[in-house]
Protein backbone atom coordinates (compact mmCIF):
# COMPACT_ATOMS: atom_id res chain seq x y z
CA UNK A 1 0.00 0.00 0.00
CA UNK A 2 3.00 2.28 0.95
CA UNK A 3 4.82 1.63 -2.52
CA UNK A 4 1.47 2.87 -4.17
CA UNK A 5 0.92 5.70 -2.20
CA UNK A 6 4.75 7.20 -3.00
CA UNK A 7 4.25 6.28 -6.74
CA UNK A 8 0.85 8.33 -6.64
CA UNK A 9 2.77 10.95 -4.99
CA UNK A 10 5.44 11.00 -7.44
CA UNK A 11 2.95 10.73 -10.71
CA UNK A 12 1.74 14.23 -8.41
CA UNK A 13 4.60 15.94 -8.56
CA UNK A 14 5.61 15.13 -12.05
CA UNK A 15 3.09 16.96 -13.25
CA UNK A 16 3.04 19.49 -10.87
CA UNK A 17 6.60 20.11 -12.42
CA UNK A 18 5.76 19.88 -16.04
CA UNK A 19 3.10 22.74 -15.70
CA UNK A 20 5.59 25.21 -13.61
CA UNK A 21 7.84 24.74 -16.37
CA UNK A 22 4.89 25.37 -19.01
CA UNK A 23 3.69 28.65 -17.11
CA UNK A 24 7.38 29.84 -16.42
CA UNK A 25 8.11 29.15 -20.50
CA UNK A 26 5.16 29.61 -23.19
CA UNK A 27 6.60 26.62 -25.15
CA UNK A 28 9.63 25.46 -27.83
CA UNK A 29 10.52 27.64 -30.46
CA UNK A 30 9.44 27.90 -33.75
CA UNK A 31 11.24 27.23 -37.14
CA UNK A 32 12.49 31.19 -36.51
CA UNK A 33 14.11 30.45 -33.57
CA UNK A 34 11.33 32.27 -31.67
CA UNK A 35 8.19 31.50 -30.10
CA UNK A 36 4.85 33.20 -28.51
CA UNK A 37 4.76 34.95 -24.73
CA UNK A 38 0.91 35.64 -24.74
CA UNK A 39 1.36 36.60 -20.61
CA UNK A 40 4.96 38.68 -21.35
CA UNK A 41 6.64 36.80 -19.00
CA UNK A 42 10.52 38.23 -21.13
CA UNK A 43 9.21 41.91 -20.39
CA UNK A 44 9.78 41.92 -24.55
CA UNK A 45 6.05 41.62 -25.75
CA UNK A 46 4.10 38.70 -27.56
CA UNK A 47 6.88 37.27 -29.18
CA UNK A 48 10.47 36.93 -28.76
CA UNK A 49 13.77 34.82 -30.05
CA UNK A 50 16.05 32.05 -28.33
CA UNK A 51 17.80 31.32 -32.01
CA UNK A 52 21.39 30.26 -31.35
CA UNK A 53 21.21 28.94 -27.95
CA UNK A 54 20.70 32.87 -26.59
CA UNK A 55 18.45 34.15 -23.96
CA UNK A 56 15.15 35.42 -24.93
CA UNK A 57 15.71 38.70 -27.51
CA UNK A 58 14.21 40.83 -30.30
CA UNK A 59 14.84 41.19 -34.07
CA UNK A 60 13.74 43.77 -36.35
CA UNK A 61 13.44 40.76 -39.65
CA UNK A 62 14.09 37.04 -38.05
CA UNK A 63 16.43 35.55 -36.21
CA UNK A 64 20.01 36.17 -37.74
CA UNK A 65 21.58 33.10 -35.81
CA UNK A 66 22.28 29.89 -37.29
CA UNK A 67 21.39 27.33 -35.45
CA UNK A 68 17.61 28.11 -34.48
CA UNK A 69 15.79 26.24 -31.93
CA UNK A 70 17.06 26.05 -28.28
CA UNK A 71 19.95 24.40 -29.04
CA UNK A 72 23.05 26.56 -27.74
CA UNK A 73 25.73 27.31 -30.10
CA UNK A 74 29.16 25.25 -29.43
CA UNK A 75 31.64 27.41 -28.29
CA UNK A 76 34.94 28.91 -30.47
CA UNK A 77 37.39 26.95 -29.55
CA UNK A 78 39.56 29.53 -31.88
CA UNK A 79 39.77 32.22 -29.51
CA UNK A 80 38.12 34.27 -26.67
CA UNK A 81 37.67 36.91 -28.22
CA UNK A 82 35.13 35.42 -30.55
CA UNK A 83 33.10 34.12 -27.60
CA UNK A 84 33.17 37.31 -26.40
CA UNK A 85 31.81 39.14 -29.88
CA UNK A 86 28.97 36.47 -30.54
CA UNK A 87 27.60 37.64 -27.02
CA UNK A 88 28.09 41.40 -28.20
CA UNK A 89 25.05 40.46 -31.48
CA UNK A 90 23.13 38.42 -29.19
CA UNK A 91 22.28 41.71 -27.05
CA UNK A 92 18.58 42.06 -27.63
CA UNK A 93 17.13 44.82 -29.52
CA UNK A 94 15.70 47.18 -27.16
CA UNK A 95 13.37 50.63 -27.39
CA UNK A 96 16.33 52.66 -27.44
CA UNK A 97 18.46 51.03 -30.53
CA UNK A 98 15.21 51.41 -32.31
CA UNK A 99 14.88 54.88 -31.47
CA UNK A 100 18.71 55.53 -32.18
CA UNK A 101 17.57 53.42 -35.69
CA UNK A 102 15.04 55.90 -36.30
CA UNK A 103 16.45 59.38 -35.31
CA UNK A 104 19.76 58.12 -37.56
CA UNK A 105 16.95 57.64 -40.45
CA UNK A 106 15.22 60.73 -40.34
CA UNK A 107 17.96 62.62 -39.58
CA UNK A 108 20.14 61.34 -42.94
CA UNK A 109 16.91 61.78 -44.92
CA UNK A 110 15.72 65.11 -43.85
CA UNK A 111 19.27 66.38 -44.25
CA UNK A 112 18.82 65.03 -47.86
CA UNK A 113 15.32 66.76 -48.29
CA UNK A 114 13.63 63.71 -49.14
CA UNK A 115 10.40 62.87 -49.27
CA UNK A 116 9.15 62.31 -45.38
CA UNK A 117 9.01 58.40 -44.72
CA UNK A 118 8.63 57.43 -41.28
CA UNK A 119 5.67 54.65 -42.22
CA UNK A 120 8.61 52.44 -43.77
CA UNK A 121 9.45 50.85 -40.32
CA UNK A 122 6.77 48.89 -39.00
CA UNK A 123 8.17 45.92 -37.02
CA UNK A 124 9.18 46.45 -33.35
CA UNK A 125 8.25 49.79 -31.35
CA UNK A 126 7.29 51.29 -34.42
CA UNK A 127 5.75 53.43 -32.65
CA UNK A 128 9.02 54.95 -30.65
CA UNK A 129 10.69 54.65 -34.53
CA UNK A 130 8.17 57.14 -35.83
CA UNK A 131 8.85 59.67 -33.10
CA UNK A 132 12.19 60.05 -33.45
CA UNK A 133 12.48 59.61 -37.22
CA UNK A 134 9.95 62.88 -37.46
CA UNK A 135 11.67 64.73 -34.58
CA UNK A 136 15.34 63.84 -36.61
CA UNK A 137 13.41 64.73 -39.70
CA UNK A 138 13.18 68.44 -38.84
CA UNK A 139 16.60 68.70 -37.27
CA UNK A 140 18.01 67.48 -40.32
CA UNK A 141 16.04 69.39 -42.81
CA UNK A 142 16.85 72.86 -41.24
CA UNK A 143 20.48 71.90 -40.53
CA UNK A 144 20.24 71.78 -44.58
CA UNK A 145 18.00 74.46 -45.01
CA UNK A 146 20.31 76.63 -42.76
CA UNK A 147 23.63 75.88 -45.00
CA UNK A 148 21.56 76.22 -48.47
CA UNK A 149 20.48 79.71 -47.13
CA UNK A 150 24.77 80.47 -46.10
CA UNK A 151 25.80 79.49 -49.20
CA UNK A 152 23.32 81.64 -50.93
CA UNK A 153 24.38 84.40 -48.81
CA UNK A 154 27.96 83.74 -50.05
CA UNK A 155 26.87 83.48 -53.60
CA UNK A 156 25.72 86.61 -54.00
CA UNK A 157 28.28 88.71 -52.15
CA UNK A 158 30.94 86.76 -54.35
CA UNK A 159 29.19 87.59 -57.37
CA UNK A 160 29.04 91.59 -55.91
CA UNK A 161 32.61 91.80 -56.18
CA UNK A 162 33.19 89.02 -59.48
CA UNK A 163 35.08 86.49 -57.35
CA UNK A 164 33.82 83.02 -58.17
CA UNK A 165 34.69 80.90 -54.99
CA UNK A 166 32.34 77.79 -54.55
CA UNK A 167 34.28 75.68 -52.22
CA UNK A 168 30.77 73.47 -51.54
CA UNK A 169 30.88 69.75 -52.29
CA UNK A 170 27.25 68.67 -51.40
CA UNK A 171 25.46 69.58 -54.81
CA UNK A 172 22.55 71.34 -53.48
CA UNK A 173 24.63 73.82 -51.41
CA UNK A 174 26.99 73.84 -54.68
CA UNK A 175 24.00 74.90 -56.70
CA UNK A 176 22.43 77.49 -54.43
CA UNK A 177 25.71 79.02 -54.24
CA UNK A 178 25.74 78.96 -58.06
CA UNK A 179 22.49 80.53 -58.65
CA UNK A 180 23.24 83.32 -55.86
CA UNK A 181 26.38 83.89 -57.53
CA UNK A 182 24.85 85.00 -60.94
CA UNK A 183 22.28 87.22 -59.41
CA UNK A 184 25.26 88.96 -57.37
CA UNK A 185 26.90 89.24 -60.56
CA UNK A 186 23.96 91.05 -62.45
CA UNK A 187 24.29 93.52 -59.75
CA UNK A 188 28.03 94.17 -60.24
CA UNK A 189 27.63 94.33 -63.64
CA UNK A 190 24.74 97.29 -63.07
CA UNK A 191 26.54 98.55 -60.63
CA UNK A 192 29.74 99.05 -62.79
CA UNK A 193 28.03 100.61 -65.60
CA UNK A 194 26.62 102.84 -63.81
CA UNK A 195 29.93 103.84 -62.35
CA UNK A 196 31.54 103.97 -66.14
CA UNK A 197 28.36 106.04 -67.34
CA UNK A 198 28.98 108.72 -64.67
CA UNK A 199 32.57 108.97 -65.60
CA UNK A 200 31.59 109.23 -68.82
CA UNK A 201 29.43 111.93 -68.47
CA UNK A 202 31.55 113.69 -66.24
CA UNK A 203 34.14 113.83 -69.09
CA UNK A 204 31.93 114.83 -71.63
CA UNK A 205 31.27 117.71 -69.55
CA UNK A 206 34.93 118.75 -68.98
CA UNK A 207 35.82 118.30 -72.75
CA UNK A 208 38.22 115.06 -71.58
CA UNK A 209 38.43 112.94 -74.34
CA UNK A 210 41.95 111.23 -73.61
CA UNK A 211 40.38 108.47 -71.54
CA UNK A 212 42.44 105.18 -71.24
CA UNK A 213 41.43 101.64 -69.82
CA UNK A 214 43.44 99.17 -68.93
CA UNK A 215 42.49 95.25 -67.83
CA UNK A 216 39.04 97.00 -68.37
CA UNK A 217 36.36 94.51 -69.13
CA UNK A 218 34.82 95.41 -72.99
CA UNK A 219 31.35 95.91 -71.29
CA UNK A 220 32.06 98.93 -69.09
CA UNK A 221 34.16 99.88 -71.96
CA UNK A 222 31.70 100.20 -74.41
CA UNK A 223 29.63 101.55 -71.82
CA UNK A 224 31.60 104.62 -71.21
CA UNK A 225 31.73 105.32 -74.91
CA UNK A 226 27.89 105.26 -75.43
CA UNK A 227 27.41 107.39 -72.41
CA UNK A 228 30.22 109.85 -73.15
CA UNK A 229 28.29 110.03 -76.91
CA UNK A 230 24.93 110.75 -75.12
CA UNK A 231 26.16 113.38 -73.32
CA UNK A 232 28.12 115.24 -75.69
CA UNK A 233 24.51 114.84 -77.99
CA UNK A 234 22.07 116.51 -75.09
CA UNK A 235 25.09 119.11 -74.47
CA UNK A 236 24.61 120.08 -78.02
CA UNK A 237 21.36 119.85 -77.97
CA UNK A 238 21.40 122.19 -75.26
CA UNK A 239 23.80 124.64 -77.20
CA UNK A 240 21.65 124.79 -80.34
CA UNK A 241 17.88 125.07 -78.51
CA UNK A 242 19.67 128.52 -76.24
CA UNK A 243 21.08 129.66 -79.96
CA UNK A 244 17.82 129.24 -81.68
CA UNK A 245 16.47 130.94 -78.03
CA UNK A 246 18.23 134.05 -78.72
CA UNK A 247 18.22 134.40 -82.61
CA UNK A 248 14.58 133.85 -81.91
CA UNK A 249 14.45 137.03 -79.54
CA UNK A 250 16.34 138.67 -82.33
CA UNK A 251 14.01 137.44 -85.09
CA UNK A 252 16.72 136.40 -86.96
CA UNK A 253 16.59 132.20 -87.87
CA UNK A 254 19.44 130.40 -88.82
CA UNK A 255 18.72 128.02 -91.75
CA UNK A 256 22.64 126.86 -91.80
CA UNK A 257 21.75 124.22 -88.23
CA UNK A 258 22.98 121.27 -87.74
CA UNK A 259 20.39 118.41 -89.14
CA UNK A 260 20.98 116.80 -85.93
CA UNK A 261 20.21 119.09 -84.36
CA UNK A 262 17.64 121.11 -85.96
CA UNK A 263 15.00 119.87 -83.88
CA UNK A 264 16.71 121.45 -80.77
CA UNK A 265 17.01 124.64 -82.41
CA UNK A 266 13.60 125.16 -83.80
CA UNK A 267 12.69 124.55 -80.56
CA UNK A 268 14.12 127.31 -79.00
CA UNK A 269 13.90 130.07 -81.58
CA UNK A 270 9.73 129.38 -81.38
CA UNK A 271 10.17 130.34 -77.61
CA UNK A 272 12.69 133.03 -78.19
CA UNK A 273 10.23 134.70 -80.90
CA UNK A 274 7.58 134.21 -78.53
CA UNK A 275 8.86 135.76 -75.92
CA UNK A 276 10.51 138.73 -78.28
CA UNK A 277 7.09 139.43 -79.02
CA UNK A 278 5.91 139.57 -75.42
CA UNK A 279 8.42 141.79 -74.29
CA UNK A 280 7.71 144.31 -77.25
CA UNK A 281 4.46 144.72 -75.99
CA UNK A 282 5.20 144.88 -72.62
CA UNK A 283 7.57 147.94 -73.90
CA UNK A 284 4.68 149.27 -75.76
CA UNK A 285 2.56 149.08 -72.96
CA UNK A 286 4.60 151.07 -70.77
CA UNK A 287 4.91 153.83 -73.82
CA UNK A 288 0.96 154.31 -73.88
CA UNK A 289 0.35 154.31 -70.50
CA UNK A 290 3.10 156.75 -69.97
CA UNK A 291 5.20 154.90 -67.62
CA UNK A 292 8.85 154.81 -67.76
CA UNK A 293 10.65 151.55 -69.86
CA UNK A 294 11.49 148.98 -67.30
CA UNK A 295 13.22 146.22 -69.46
CA UNK A 296 15.57 144.03 -67.98
CA UNK A 297 19.23 143.86 -68.92
CA UNK A 298 19.19 140.08 -70.55
CA UNK A 299 17.35 141.55 -73.77
CA UNK A 300 19.95 144.40 -74.50
CA UNK A 301 20.41 142.62 -78.44
CA UNK A 302 17.37 143.67 -78.91
CA UNK A 303 17.32 147.47 -76.93
CA UNK A 304 16.54 149.89 -80.05
CA UNK A 305 13.52 147.28 -80.74
CA UNK A 306 12.20 147.61 -77.55
CA UNK A 307 12.61 151.52 -76.99
CA UNK A 308 10.93 151.51 -80.97
CA UNK A 309 8.28 149.43 -79.25
CA UNK A 310 8.06 152.09 -76.50
CA UNK A 311 7.89 155.22 -78.31
CA UNK A 312 5.39 153.57 -80.20
CA UNK A 313 2.94 153.20 -77.10
CA UNK A 314 3.50 156.71 -76.19
CA UNK A 315 2.99 158.23 -80.00
CA UNK A 316 -0.36 156.21 -79.82
CA UNK A 317 -1.78 157.20 -76.92
CA UNK A 318 -1.08 160.94 -77.77
CA UNK A 319 -3.18 160.13 -80.71
CA UNK A 320 -5.52 158.50 -78.45
CA UNK A 321 -6.38 161.79 -77.07
CA UNK A 322 -6.48 163.62 -79.70
CA UNK A 323 -9.61 161.11 -81.18
CA UNK A 324 -10.76 162.06 -77.51
CA UNK A 325 -11.03 165.84 -78.76
CA UNK A 326 -13.08 165.12 -81.87
CA UNK A 327 -10.19 165.40 -84.52
CA UNK A 328 -11.83 161.75 -85.75
CA UNK A 329 -11.80 162.68 -89.13
CA UNK A 330 -7.75 163.96 -89.37
CA UNK A 331 -7.14 160.18 -88.03
CA UNK A 332 -9.46 158.20 -89.79
CA UNK A 333 -9.66 154.69 -90.74
CA UNK A 334 -5.99 154.33 -89.21
CA UNK A 335 -6.79 155.62 -86.34
CA UNK A 336 -9.37 152.79 -85.89
CA UNK A 337 -6.85 150.20 -86.49
CA UNK A 338 -4.48 151.55 -83.86
CA UNK A 339 -7.40 151.80 -81.02
CA UNK A 340 -8.01 148.28 -81.98
CA UNK A 341 -4.07 147.64 -82.11
CA UNK A 342 -4.23 149.55 -78.58
CA UNK A 343 -6.41 146.88 -76.78
CA UNK A 344 -5.38 144.40 -78.24
CA UNK A 345 -1.63 144.95 -76.04
CA UNK A 346 -3.37 146.12 -73.00
CA UNK A 347 -5.48 142.46 -73.19
CA UNK A 348 -1.61 140.99 -73.73
CA UNK A 349 0.03 142.36 -70.87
Amino acid sequence: MKQKMRGIILIVLLICSQFLMIDAHSGRTDSSGGHRDNKNKSGLGSYHYHCGGYPAHLHTNGCPYKGGGSTKPKPNSSSSSSSKKNQVYATSVTKKDIREKGSKIGYKDGYALKDYNADSYSSTYSVDYKEAYEESFEKGKEKILKEKEEAEEQGYKDGLENNYNNKFSKEILSDAYKESYEDGKEKYIENKKIEYTKLAEEDCIANKTDRSFENVDETFVETYKEAYEQKHKEIQSEEYNNKGYNDGIKNKFDENTEKDYKSSYEEGYNKGKEERENILDIAYGQGYDGKDLEIDDKYNTIKSEIESAYQLGKKDSTKKMVIGTGAIGIVGISGVGIYRKIKSKKAIK
